[in-house]
């Protein structure tokens, strides 16, 4: 499953954070000083939790929770998960996502093009 999300969101980030974020998220998201960094959590979250969702049959956004492992990499938590994982890619106010089987692993990355370059 793969997701784009862009920045569309009308709300404040905390108005988003509490709508999508569960605990740990929620914590982490505390702690961030930057609004380009909190944009790109929020939008990274957004899409990971829209695509699982849809794999997982889970509506609830909160109840999914995307923790960050030893390497930052995304470790997915929910009491659905039938061993999906994700991969998540930002750039500037875009962020994709890829949700695949625990036993076929993938990767996404996504970046800007300088047309000076």
């Amino acid at each position: 499953m793969l997701v784009i999300a862009f920045h569309d969101f009308s709300g404040s980030w905390s108005e988003i954070a509490s709508e999508i974020l569960g605990t740990n998220e929620t914590g982490y998201f505390s702690t961030l000083r930057f609004a380009r960094r909190k944009e790109s959590y929020l939008l990274g979250r957004y899409a990971a939790k829209v695509a699982l969702s849809k794999v997982l049959a889970e509506q609830d956004l909160k109840a999914i929770e995307i923790e960050r492992g030893v390497f930052e990499q995304p470790i997915v938590r929910c009491d659905g998960n039938g061993r999906w994982d994700v991969t998540i890619s930002h750039a500037g106010s875009l962020a994709v996502v890829l949700a695949y089987p625990t036993a076929h692993p993938m990767g996404i990355d996504i970046g800007r093009i300088d047309p000076a370059s």
